[in-house]
């Protein structure tokens, strides 16, 4: 999935410690890379919330990442499921989510969005 290059080339931008991420680059690029349009995962959240719902939830989620995570430990994440992925941006395994939604930010910021979009 296009996620995780998303998150490598963020890598560009700086890496700013406060308790929210404000870098507006950096969130449009977790943003596109989450309203990427491939893969079967995104044409099941289509066919399940219309594509104006994926573009509500993508929103909703980097907005409750952007306000529950530092830039640091978004990156980390990205990179540590990239590795599980064994480098492979288009193919996310198992493991690899299992990794992400072991982090309760990421978890929670996908459940209320989901949940969000789905009950509309």
């Amino acid at each position: 999935m296009n996620r995780f290059a998303v998150l490598l080339t963020s890598l560009m931008f700086s890496l700013h410690s406060a308790s929210e991420i404000n870098n507006r680059a950096f969130l449009n690029e977790i943003f596109l890379g989450c309203n990427s349009g491939s893969g079967p995962d995104y044409e099941l959240l289509v066919n399940m919330v219309g594509t104006g719902g994926v573009f509500e939830y993508c929103g909703c989620a980097v907005n409750k990442l952007s306000k529950s995570m530092q830039t640091k430990d978004l990156l980390k994440l990205g990179l540590d499921s990239l590795a599980a992925s064994r480098g492979n941006v288009n193919n996310l395994s198992d493991e690899a989510l299992a990794k992400m939604l072991q982090n309760e930010n990421f978890s929670n910021a996908i459940s209320v969005c989901l949940a969000k979009v789905v009950d509309n």
